[in-house]
């Protein structure tokens, strides 16, 4: 049963819902302030609440134990998440819930969550925009668990991650200026596949020991002003995409990033970086052969390029380096190359009969974007 764009509606009849529904979608119903009592009796699998300013609680704190997805969005008035949604430990508890997806959006008024654990069935949990929401404790996150997807955005409280996630695939952290480190230790989990972390003002390093991120394909760093240094041990072994993004004040160089030692790699990205460099890269600097795609964008200082020793680059994409002259040397294997605000690179090397011309011509397809 969906139900959209009703704003009068303000609850339901004390009959409740229909015995045997199996999905409850309420998107719009401006006016909603309850659930009937007996919601929970039904086999409910999906529950999803979208826009309902006036809610502000379930009714008797439980969860239709059939529940595997529960989607709560734009509830400004929520104070409470149910009581049925946590497990405890004690044996004498009935709690059997089995819940696999919970998303909470922009909950300003839902300040802690339930006491107990998070459910071991939950393999995605996004939490974003919830402003008072306190930080996701390690008591709560159970011993066992399935998590596979973790989102935190726009989560100021968050401090920490600390707990092992030996099933986590996905962690993506946004938005959250609480968060300034990573705990001593490093992080376990010994399955990640994809860290995003994008707009954390105040994190000042990222995880130690982050070469053990053995299964680790993807890391985006963005936006991360107080970011000041890398680990020493080196990135994650087996990286195969590496976007770094406006880290002004990052003080590890590129020559200490490791980069040779990546023999994965195959994107890498470097934006809005680094704005004193001049060459890249420089002679402390290794690439390594295994990249098919770069891509170079706001290094105003930069002024030539040595890219010759990558035999595996099929696509280049440079923008904004006003001061870039030779391209030097190019890649045999390029297959696209895209320019962008180089005004001296877009005059010698883009028209033809321009002076270098023939530097680039056999490449398939060249693109100039304004």
């Amino acid at each position: 049963m969906r139900i959209s764009f009703c704003p009068k509606l303000e609850s339901f009849p004390d009959s409740g819902f229909p015995p045997m529904l199996r999905r409850l979608e309420l998107f719009s119903c401006g006016g909603l302030k309850s659930l009937p009592h007996n919601y929970n009796s039904c086999p409910l699998a999906v529950l999803t609440i979208q826009c309902s300013p006036f809610l502000k609680c379930f009714p008797n704190g439980e969860l239709p134990t059939t529940l595997k997805k529960l989607h709560i969005g734009d509830c400004q008035s929520l104070e409470s998440l149910p009581e049925g949604l946590m497990h405890h430990n004690s044996t004498s508890s009935s709690n059997t819930c089995c819940l696999e997806d919970l998303y909470i959006q922009n909950c300003s008024s839902l300040n802690s969550f339930p006491t107990g654990e998070l459910p071991s069935t939950l393999k995605n949990l996004s939490i974003s925009g919830c402003t008072n929401l306190e930080s996701v404790s390690e008591k709560m996150s159970p011993n066992s668990t399935a998590l596979e997807y973790l989102r935190l955005e726009r989560y100021p409280n968050l401090k920490s991650r600390q707990r092992c996630l030996d099933s986590l695939r996905e962690l993506l952290i946004n938005d959250c200026g609480g968060l300034e480190c990573f705990p001593e230790r490093g992080l376990s989990i010994p399955n990640l596949e994809y860290l995003e972390i994008k707009r954390c003002e105040n994190l000042k390093s990222l995880t130690h020991q982050m070469r053990n991120l053995k299964s680790l394909r993807s890391l985006i760093i963005s936006q991360c002003p107080g970011l000041e240094s890398f680990p020493e041990e080196g990135l994650a072994s087996n990286l195969k995409s590496l976007l770094i993004v406006g880290c002004m004040n990052l003080k590890t160089p590129i020559s200490e990033w490791g980069l040779d030692t990546l023999t994965s790699l195959s994107q890498l990205t470097i934006r809005n970086m680094f704005p004193n460099m001049v060459s890249f890269p420089d002679e402390e600097c290794l690439l390594p052969i295994s990249l098919t795609s770069l891509t170079i964008n706001g290094m105003e200082s930069l002024a030539s390029l040595a890219l010759g020793n990558l035999i595996s680059l099929r696509s280049l994409d440079i923008s904004y380096c006003p001061n870039l002259r030779p391209l030097g040397l190019l890649p045999a294997t390029l297959a696209q190359l895209d320019i962008c605000g180089c005004p001296t690179i877009e005059e010698r090397y883009l028209k033809e009969g321009g002076e270098y011309w023939s530097n680039v011509a056999h490449i398939p397809l060249i693109s100039k974007r304004s």
